[in-house]
């Protein structure tokens, strides 16, 4: 009986401190993003420089968004969310996609070189330190 629960305690804090949200969704996220990373890799080759909030929500659509309004990728009935981090072509592109407890990430270097794909699970507890 103190074996079992015991072994119910230690699960419970491992999903706690590791990723309670134990679906990953990195295979959907996927479906966006490696052909969004494609888009962005020719859009960089043909233009030198990144590409501005429009441009970025049209590569989204070749990408397989459904539709794009504001930060969010209409896919099959799920709302994918849109980050982005750049100033400038010196500094680079990253973006990353966010669906339930999953991000995926990935952009070009500040050289125009592609950073490829990598996705990681968000915990559900966040541990402030």
């Amino acid at each position: 009986m103190f074996k079992g629960i015991k072994l119910l305690g230690i699960v419970t804090i491992t999903l706690l401190t590791t990723g309670c949200c134990m679906t990953d969704y990195s295979k959907k996220i996927r479906k966006v993003a490696d052909p969004m990373l494609v888009e962005l890799d020719t859009f960089y080759q043909t233009h030198k420089r990144h590409p501005n909030s429009q441009e970025r929500d049209a590569l989204l659509l070749k990408a397989g968004c459904e539709k794009v309004v504001g930060n969010v990728c209409f896919k099959n009935k799920k709302e994918l969310s849109i980050y982005e981090a750049y100033t400038n072509s010196d500094k680079g592109y990253s973006m990353d996609i966010r669906y339930k407890g999953t991000y995926c990430f990935y952009g070009l270097y500040r050289d125009g070189t592609v950073r490829s794909v990598a996705c990681k699970k968000i915990p559900c507890i966040k541990w402030d330190h």
